[in-house]
């Protein structure tokens, strides 16, 4: 098992991978009965296995537990170069039996340029790195070098975890609660669960570390299921203020920025300092809206609202890139009182310029800081102090900003207003993120300052807010209570997506009856998502709240799913 081949798939050839060998000398007239054919492999491509045991019961985990393809788990496990049809297995040493057997640690982040900044960290120069922005070669031969043993410290990201360890004794998982330990493309595996299997097949310890884990981390470490350490905190805790924008609108003053904001960056630049700030939204204006008719602008290829950009002066769709001209009268009753929601980061650039129109600010978002090289230029630039002030999106907090006097959020409530029961934990995480970045004043802006996630930010208790969560959480039924699998089924036909999506919403149901498992399992939905048209495909989705603890009885559920449905276990968002 575990070895490589080559198989005749309809007209081509593929390379499959040897799970299991059975012994037919006593099924021939099985065989000629039945309704296939069954053909020989073409090749062997490495007479060696490939694959070790644990490899492949990690795969049979996957494919179990999120219901994918096993050969797609399998897959994630291989480097390209194996997986070519020309590889020649001879030019390498395979053997398992000369496998060095020296204790292995693996250390994982979310992203790959935090990387340097854990390999200073640990002190390990002579770490093997596994990522995906390694060329083919680097990272076969750092495979390789895993795999033979000499590899003792392996930084990655989360497909580090497939490495074929030979002794592997530990497992660092460091900032926990970040979204990008979650796949978004099939085997859609997230790393905790992952993690945690891989150290049971090894008998190894895993740690979780984070300054303000996961709600489903922290119950679990309370429950003494894994370990979880809380990561370095700032040793100089900053002021935090909370600004009501309500009463800067009974004030009259109608920016975006604040008194109290106006004052402290006045303050910081006159002393020569910098500041950060952060808005959750790229462009310069959320959607347009007209105030006659409450018509909003939206993309013709997606039901989502087109966000208006200075550079260039547009109207974009941040889904599929389509972009229009913005209209001086409503398209609807072509009424002139149309205004634009919100704000983005080109909004605050040039509303921070008319204030300041002497001091350097530069902009962080996907729109300028498209490649890493250019946000490595853009954070350099502002360590070194050759701008001011550096205004940003969440990218913000993918690089390794200095720290500055002044931070602040400009507007809190677009986090915490998305229907997602996860929304005030990411509030509070970026509250806290950006609070990392300061040393003196962290300024928090809001419309709900009786917000919790707010309230625990502002008093610096992580402990408050978990305990507010994780009530709310046990009241509705979300995890750590219950386990959710998303299901989402796109069609260009909005009628046959609802059809479809009819039609499983009540397979579930009878399949729950005839299991009787319909106690332990909720159905939201079937309906259209949050974003209900992208790309012209329209987007329907039935969310399971599912208390079935047996995995073999919850697949049976999953059975009734025909393909073309997307299927999430364990999602990071269910809009």
């Amino acid at each position: 098992m575990g070895s490589l081949v080559l198989i005749p798939l309809n007209k081509k050839i593929v390379v499959g991978a040897v799970i299991e060998t059975k012994n037919l000398s006593g099924q021939k007239m099985a065989l000629r009965r039945a309704d296939f054919e069954l053909k020989g492999v073409a090749k062997i491509l490495t007479p060696l296995p490939v694959l070790d045991e644990k490899q492949l019961q990690l795969a049979q985990w996957i494919h179990r537990y999120y219901w994918c393809p096993l050969g797609a788990a399998i897959k994630m496990m291989l480097p390209e170069k194996i997986q070519n049809p020309r590889f020649k297995s001879q030019n390498y040493d395979l053997k398992n039996e000369t496998r060095n057997k020296t204790e292995q640690k693996l250390i994982l982040v979310p992203e790959i340029n935090l990387i340097d900044k854990l390999v200073q960290q640990y002190k390990t120069g002579d770490a093997i790195l596994l990522h995906s922005q390694l060329t083919d070669k680097q990272y076969f031969e750092n495979w390789l070098k895993v795999k033979t043993g000499e590899a003792k410290t392996i930084i990655g990201t989360r497909i580090a975890l497939f490495a074929p360890f030979v002794n592997l004794k530990e497992i660092i998982i460091e900032e926990e609660h970040s979204p990008h330990y979650k796949a978004r493309q099939t085997p859609r595996f997230h790393t905790r669960e992952t993690a945690t299997t891989l150290s049971k097949l090894w008998n190894a310890q895993i740690i979780f570390k984070s300054r303000t884990p996961s709600i489903e981390t922290t119950w679990l470490a309370e429950n003494k299921k894994i370990i979880l350490q809380s990561s370095a905190t700032n040793a100089n805790e900053p002021k935090i203020v909370v600004v009501d924008l309500r009463n800067e609108l009974k004030e009259e003053n109608f920016s975006i920025f604040s008194r109290e904001l106006q004052e402290g960056l006045g303050s910081i630049l006159e002393k020569k300092m910098q500041a950060i700030l952060f808005i959750n939204c790229r462009g310069a204006s959320g959607a347009l809206l007209c105030r006659e008719c409450g018509y909003i602008s939206k993309c013709k290829n997606c039901d989502a609202p087109l966000i208006y950009h200075l550079q260039p002066p547009r109207l974009t769709c941040h889904h599929c890139g389509h972009s229009e001209n913005s209209p001086i009268l409503c398209p609807n009753c072509h009424g002139a009182k149309i205004k634009f929601l919100s704000a983005g980061t080109q909004k605050a650039e040039t509303e921070f310029k008319k204030l300041f129109p002497t001091a350097t600010i530069s902009r962080m978002d996907s729109d300028v800081a498209k490649e890493e090289k250019t946000a490595g230029e853009i954070i350099k630039n502002f360590n070194n102090g050759k701008t001011q002030v550096l205004v940003g999106t969440q990218i913000l907090f993918s690089g390794a900003l200095e720290k500055v006097p002044l931070a602040a959020m400009i507007i809190a409530d677009t986090l915490f207003h998305l229907p997602d029961f996860r929304s005030n934990e990411r509030t509070f995480r970026t509250i806290n993120q950006l609070g990392e970045l300061t040393e003196k004043k962290l300024i928090i802006q809001t419309y709900s300052p009786q917000n919790s996630a707010i309230r625990a930010a502002a008093e610096g208790s992580y402990e408050m807010f978990y305990q507010e969560e994780i009530k709310d959480r046990q009241l509705l039924s979300y995890p750590p209570f219950s386990q959710l699998i998303k299901l989402t089924y796109k069609h260009k036909n909005n009628k046959q997506a609802e059809q479809q999506a009819k039609i499983l919403a009540e397979r579930i149901k009878q399949q729950l009856l005839n299991l009787k498992l319909s106690p332990l399992v909720i159905i939201l939905g079937p309906s259209p998502a949050f974003i209900p048209k992208i790309r012209n495909q329209y987007i329907w989705q039935i969310v399971l709240k599912s208390r079935v603890e047996n995995l073999e009885e919850r697949n049976k559920i999953l059975q009734t799913v025909p393909p073309g449905w997307i299927i999430d276990v364990d999602p990071i968002m269910i809009i």
